[in-house]
This record gives C-alpha cells, sequence and structure tokens, in this order.
C-alpha cells in the first residue's frame, strides 16, 4: 500500500522538509556524505512514521531513505536502499519485524537493526536479538532518544532500553556462557551493548 508524503512541519522552531515515503516509484538516494547516516522506517502505523520521519529528518546528519507498512515491504527497500539503520517495528502484517530482520541481516550484514516496539517482554526481546537486532527501545522513550539510538547504533553500539536491558541481561548472558563456555561471539555481543540513559 502506498503512503502519501509527510507534510512539511515544525518541530522546535526548525522546518521540516517533506520526506520520501513508501512508494510504487524506485526511491532515489542521493550520494551519501561523510558522517551521514541513512534510516529505514518499518511500522505498520502510517501516523508513527509520519511522526518518526518529521523526528528523524529534522535531525543533523540523519537522512530518513525509505519507509515501509510491513515486514515484506521493508526487506524490498532494505534490499535495494541499503540503509546505514533500519527502525523496525515487531508486531506488523504480511511479515512481522523478527523475521524482517533475519531475511534483511542475512543479505545486508552491515546494516543496523533497532527494535522500536511497544513490547518489552522477554520473549519478544530475545527473539529480535537473535535475529540480529543490535538495539530494543521502547515507544514511550523520549524522542531524543531514538535519535541517539540511530547514531550509536551507526558508530557500532547496541543502544538497550533500561526497562529491558536490567531483566534480560543476567538471563542472556548466562546462557551464551553456557554455549561458549565463557568465551565467543553471543557473550561478546551481549558484552558490548550499550544502556541508553534513562
Amino acid at each position: 500500500m502506498d503512503d502519501a508524503h509527510v507534510p512539511a512541519g515544525r518541530r522546535g522552531g526548525r522546518p521540516l522538509t517533506a520526506l520520501p515515503t513508501e512508494s510504487a516509484e524506485p526511491l532515489v538516494r542521493t550520494k551519501k556524505g561523510v558522517g551521514l547516516t541513512t534510516v529505514l522506517l518499518v511500522d505498520d502505523h502510517a501516523l508513527v512514521r509520519a511522526g518518526l520521519a518529521a523526528l528523524l529528518g529534522g535531525a543533523e546528519r540523519i537522512e530518513v531513505v525509505g519507509q515501509a507498512a510491513d515486514g515484506e515491504r521493508a526487506v524490498e527497500l532494505a534490499y535495494r536502499l541499503r540503509p546505514d539503520v533500519v527502525l523496525m517495528d515487531l508486531s506488523m502484517p504480511v511479515l512481522d519485524g523478527v523475521a524482517a530482520t533475519r531475511s534483511i541481516l542475512a543479505a545486508l550484514p552491515g546494516t543496523r537493526v533497532v527494535v522500536l516496539s511497544s513490547f518489552a517482554d522477554r520473549r519478544r526481546v530475545c527473539e529480535a536479538i537473535a535475529a540480529g537486532a543490535v538495539g530494543y527501545l521502547i515507544k514511550d522513550c523520549d524522542p531524543h532518544d531514538i535519535i541517539a539510538a540511530v547514531r550509536s547504533a551507526h558508530r557500532g553500539n547496541a543502544p538497550i532500553d533500561p526497562r529491558v536491558a536490567g531483566a534480560l541481561r543476567p538471563r542472556v548472558a548466562a546462557k551464551a556462557s553456557r554455549r561458549t563456555g565463557g568465551k565467543g561471539r553471543r557473550l561478546r555481543l551481549w558484552g558490548g551493548l550499550s544502556v541508553s540513559s534513562p
């Protein structure tokens, strides 16, 4: 389903330009500048996508290159646009966020997926991380945390909302230690996670 272009608006007194959205026409990426972070937005709610596009589009050195309303479309756009970061919802029609994350990273291992979800239960978080997501935020977080998470993920860090990190860390770390004997990629991955400020 094609979405209308996000209308121009204002945030903090600064004008926001219209941003590209999911479209039947191919999206043409501008030549990437030094230090620019390109982002693909994935959420089945148009209002959420519009808000995120306005938020990130108003941030310096971040470019929203596309939007998708379901996981299948997200995979298609990711293959074509090759974004630095995918901001991924989990509960979506056609293909959910976990499956979409797995498919995107199978072809684009250099892309960083940050989950932005309403759910903070251990099962969903573990599934997202197992699929390859490097970050996990809750949708009611501070808007500036989303900007910070996108930049952090692009730099190679793994931003995790403190509301899920505290309960999740001991069990995941213990499981990784059992599987690797205290060493290995899983444990190092979790050890590299950075908890965003509350």
